[in-house]
């Protein structure tokens, strides 16, 4: 058997990349919710709907763009469906291909989310860390985000 002993500062910032992001999510979902009746997690597709040069995405992309199972998008996509901020297209060259459209209302609700987000990461992020530690963690994030995930180990 293989043993792998990690470091006290991998397990760290390990700890410390999951809370800050659980911290993130739990407060950007608060303040949404408060101010403009949506999840963070519809706030998210919606988002990544919006920012896509036509408004619509296929479903297996949106999936791997929102780090969202293939069955939690769609279910998701379903319950944004029925408030009317995203409907569905099927694909017109490929019968088996679904497409996320984000519809007027969607965006709307998009739009009125904005500040909210805005707000909130820069009160917990912006306003914690100088422009030269913004870059410096985002260079960090960039280079474990761009990493392949090797499972073997390398």
């Amino acid at each position: 058997m293989l043993e792998l002993a990690l470091s006290a500062i991998e397990v760290g910032v390990y700890r410390s990349l999951f809370a800050v992001r659980a911290r993130f999510e739990w407060c950007l979902d608060e303040a949404l919710m408060e101010g403009c009746g949506i999840g963070f997690g519809d706030f998210e597709v919606l988002a990544v709907l919006g920012e896509s040069e036509d408004g619509s995405m296929r479903l297996s992309e949106l999936a791997d763009q929102t780090l969202l199972s293939r069955s939690a998008l769609s279910r998701r996509i379903d319950a944004l469906c029925a408030l009317g901020w995203v409907r569905r297209r099927s694909c017109p060259t490929d019968r088996r291909g679904t497409f996320a459209v984000i519809t007027e209302e969607g965006r709307e609700k998009l739009v009125a989310g904005l500040p909210v987000f805005h707000e909130v990461l820069h009160r917990e992020l912006g306003s914690k860390l100088d422009r030269e530690e913004l870059e410096e963690l985002s260079g960090l994030l960039s280079h474990l985000e761009n990493a392949r995930c090797d499972q073997a180990g390398s």
